[in-house]
């Protein structure tokens, strides 16, 4: 088995991992997109510049957006491509300390809108 490392806050990161992944393993045809963090908020001591929930939604949702539109180019030149995101069961489990995390949980339609390749 082989990894390699990801920034997924970071677009540069993301757009040159697709471009190593893709070289270094041209056969692969599966992303898994599993990312996710939950930090605990204080609405009324709230950061000014909001980095918590930046870094949720960046983490939670633009990370695995930008990452499938960097490999899908690659995922679509495969005979057979499957693109997976995986998401939390603790959308179900309202948390008043996790207030970010628990509204962009509407992420799953919009991410599995991402998740099937079109077919020919």
């Amino acid at each position: 088995m082989k990894s390699l490392p990801l920034d997924i806050e970071n677009s540069k990161s993301i757009r040159e991992f697709a471009a190593k992944a893709a070289a270094e393993f041209p056969s692969i045809n599966i992303l898994i997109n599993n990312a996710g963090i939950m930090r605990v908020e204080k609405l009324l001591a709230q950061q000014p510049d909001l980095a918590d929930a930046e870094a949720i939604v960046t983490t939670n949702l633009l990370g695995p957006i930008r990452l499938t539109a960097a490999l899908l180019p690659h995922l679509e030149k495969q005979p057979s491509a499957t693109i997976i995101s995986v998401s939390s069961g603790l959308a179900f489990l309202p948390l008043a300390l996790t207030p970010t995390y628990l509204r962009h949980q509407g992420r799953h339609s919009l991410l599995h809108a991402f998740s099937p390749l079109p077919t020919p």
